[in-house]
């Protein structure tokens, strides 16, 4: 049985502002949302120049194509294992504290890494060890975060939140790779991943200044180590039967994932097709990751002006666009067209993302949020398992 879509929530513009005229920025006129965006920045300047630099690393350090994908099983495998209990926590804790707690233990990978690579004592399985860290870190916040969105913008402005989240993120695609590229031209990878830290510490900053809201699943009357396993358990276990008998959100989250699987691997062996085929540099890799952010950033702003009619058409139309577009991108390898089929993917991307999200999050239950989104959340597992 289809669950009705959840009454608005109580969240308002901030008092003593006018009402917005212009629908693309509605929901920054919400205080704690903007905090939430200062630290989506920070949270997406740390994600892209860390992908960036990892495969740079990687591939400098083995000249493997098979060496990259280790790396992303490395990251898949960690995400896959916990990215549903990842779920579980968002119900359960907090949902702010979880994000602060992992974004600085995040930091703190990367400050480690740093330190090898400064002590030059870096190998390629130490590079396995932080992905998988990173992986298993991000598994079990990025449910919570993306379970925060109702709580920091209300369902009014759902849609218009997602969308500038998703902006916020491909902001940073734009400049923090073709930053990075350029950093890694002229310092050392050991100050790349110290910026990388940074990036982390202010998302964790930021978020001091959203409310910390309750867990919306019910207190647990049992106690102890075993017993608060076994409630876990039963709470995971919940979840994937909430989502057998939600026949929308089930279909969303699966076509989705499919999509996920098919189209979105590419990203993670373009650090070596870049220095391999098209015989450029790190600079080309971060110029071609912000290029692709450009349509990202078109995307977020053609949905956040939308009024909240015809998603389904849009849900439908990234992926066709996404196909499309990676079927022209294996059969050049002139950069500047590559530039521009990368951007058209991103387009579709971002279109295919933001619908889907908003519709995930109209349907689904309070209690089942966070672990519905981390099903949802696992298509970046399926991402780095392609690649």
């Amino acid at each position: 049985m289809t669950a009705p879509p959840p009454t608005e929530q109580t969240n308002e513009i901030e008092p003593g502002l006018p009402s917005p005229r212009l629908r693309t920025f509605e929901s920054l006129y919400i205080p704690q949302f903007r905090w939430f965006m200062a630290s989506t920045l920070g949270l997406g300047g740390g994600m892209m120049m860390q992908l960036l630099v990892t495969g740079y690393v990687v591939f400098v350090l083995t000249g493997s194509y098979a060496a990259l994908g280790t790396v992303a099983l490395a990251d898949a495998t960690s995400g896959l294992l916990l990215s549903v209990w990842g779920g579980v926590i968002a119900d359960r804790l907090p949902k702010k504290r979880v994000v602060q707690v992992g974004l600085a233990a995040s930091a703190l990978v990367a400050v480690i890494v740093s330190t090898l690579l400064a002590l030059d004592v870096l190998v390629f399985w130490h590079l396995i060890v932080a992905t998988g860290l990173e992986g298993a870190i991000f598994a079990l916040l990025m449910p919570s975060r993306q379970a925060m969105l109702p709580e920091v913008a209300g369902m009014k402005f759902l849609q218009n939140a997602v969308a500038l989240n998703m902006g916020g993120m491909s902001a940073m695609r734009l400049f923090a790779p073709a930053a990075g590229g350029l950093l890694l031209a002229v310092v050392e990878p050991q100050y790349v991943y110290l910026v990388i830290a940074a990036f982390y510490l202010i998302a964790v900053g930021m978020l001091f200044q959203v409310p910390t809201t309750d867990a919306t699943a019910p207190p647990s009357l049992e106690r102890g180590a075993r017993a608060e396993g076994r409630r876990a358990l039963r709470d995971m276990l919940d979840g994937f039967r909430y989502l057998g008998s939600n026949p929308t959100i089930r279909s969303l989250i699966l076509v989705n994932l499919a999509i996920v699987l098919f189209s979105m691997p590419y990203i993670m062996i373009l650090a070596g097709y870049v220095l391999d085929v098209l015989d450029g540099g790190p600079e080309t890799i971060g110029l071609l990751q912000s290029v692709a952010g450009v349509g990202s950033v078109t995307g977020t702003l053609i949905i956040a002006s939308m009024p909240s009619r015809r998603r389904g058409v849009m849900l439908l139309g990234g992926p066709f666009l996404m196909g499309l577009a990676l079927i022209a991108f294996t059969m050049t390898t002139t950069i500047w067209i590559v530039g521009a089929i990368m951007m058209v993917i991103s387009l579709g991307q971002t279109f295919r993302m933001s619908m889907n999200n908003v519709l995930v999050h109209a349907y689904v239950d309070d209690a089942y949020r966070g672990r519905v989104m981390s099903i949802q959340m696992m298509q970046w597992t399926l991402v780095s398992l392609g690649g």
